[in-house]
């Protein structure tokens, strides 16, 4: 042990400095307690989820997300394809057997919209009659006329023909019904053919366009056929019924 003053060694238990006399004083130090830590009452651990949408931590219990807004109840969500309301925890939908994994349980779903109810659409047959269903007005015609001039209105069919019902029976209303609707198609005809003529002049001499005016010119005589056929029933049967697309027409009063 050495003096704090001088530095000379002291012997043990010297009380003065036998250099310099110096009191020694020894200081214990000073041992501190150690303190013990306050005790914490441990909370208990709460149950902590997270948002579906988001990711963000909710507490138990909590309705809605704090961060995003969704909910984080199941709710029901709508069949994307026919638009039941399926429960939640349901896979498939009970109408349709979709699956309802598009919208997870417990996210707040987008709606989706139904599906409107498409029937079938219609094909050449249904819209071959609806071109046929035609006005029939053949009760505002005199059954005499009818009768009397039935057989001679089927010529107003044929072509130029039709120019003979027209100048011999000007004052029958039947025979004068169907001349209208021959000689509408009369002039179609006529003009249909004048014009593949002047095409044909013009393009023939190309193989392609020379192919596909020969499949039109078929396919129009096919439909003035048809509508020759049509006219010509209704004629024979003592029916004023107007032909499919021209029937609406009138050139004769």
């Amino acid at each position: 042990m050495k003096c704090i003053n001088c530095g000379n060694e002291l012997e043990d238990n010297a009380k003065f400095c036998a250099g310099c006399g110096t009191a020694v004083e020894e200081v214990k130090p000073v041992v501190n307690e150690a303190v013990e830590p306050e005790k914490t009452v441990e909370q208990p651990a709460k149950n902590v989820n997270n948002c579906k949408n988001c990711g963000a931590s909710l507490e138990e219990g909590a309705k809605f997300c704090p961060t995003c807004g969704a909910t984080t109840v199941p709710q029901a969500v709508i069949c994307k394809n026919c638009g039941t309301k399926v429960e939640p925890g349901v896979k498939f939908c009970p109408t349709c057997g979709t699956p309802a994994s598009a919208s997870a349980p417990g996210v707040n779903p987008a709606p989706f919209a139904a599906m409107p109810n498409v029937g079938p659409q219609p094909g050449a047959k249904e819209t071959f009659e609806k071109l046929n269903k035609t006005p029939d007005t053949t009760s505002e015609f005199d059954p005499e006329d009818i009768a009397m001039f039935k057989r001679i209105s089927i010529v107003a069919y044929l072509g130029l023909l039709v120019l003979i019902p027209i100048l011999c029976f000007p004052k029958s209303k039947f025979t004068r019904y169907h001349s209208n609707q021959g000689l509408i198609l009369a002039i179609i005809e006529v003009a249909f053919y004048i014009i593949m003529g002047i095409l044909n002049l013009l393009l023939g001499r190309m193989l392609f366009f020379l192919i596909l005016l020969g499949i039109i010119a078929f396919a129009g005589s096919v439909v003035v056929i048809y509508l020759m056929v049509v006219g010509i029933v209704n004629a024979a049967k003592g029916r004023a019924r107007e032909l499919p697309v021209i029937g609406k027409f009138r050139l004769l009063k």
